[in-house]
């Protein structure tokens, strides 16, 4: 799993980011596009777990590298970073479900007026 960890600094020297800013980033990435991909609607939230499987799936080889290398998990800090992940997805669903924020709308022509 060092090739993960090591693909990580790449993208934070890379970018200029923190790492929690990189989770929330690839959250929305991943939440957009599996709702582009599989044309779900936003307000549904199945795009939620996939959201969840790729940031579990990340905290998990980050537990098996910390303990690769530094023989402690650090348990709180992989659930932060789940944490960090889902807020920013699970906060779009809600918008979408109980307003109208993401809902479109269709404009009138001239012609539908008659």
């Amino acid at each position: 799993m060092r090739w993960l960890y090591e693909l990580k600094l790449l993208a934070v020297g890379m970018t200029g980011l923190e790492k929690d800013a990189l989770h929330i980033y690839v959250a929305l990435i991943v939440f957009v596009a599996a709702n582009l991909v599989f044309r779900w609607k936003a307000r549904s939230g199945k795009a939620l777990l996939v959201v969840l499987i790729v940031a579990l799936g990340n905290e998990v080889a980050d537990i098996r590298y910390n303990m690769q290398t530094e023989d402690n998990p650090y348990l709180f800090s992989s659930l932060h970073d789940i944490v960090n992940t889902m807020l920013l997805p699970i906060f779009l669903v809600i918008l979408a479900r109980w307003t109208g924020m993401f809902e479109r709308t269709v404009q009138k022509t001239s012609s539908d007026e008659a």
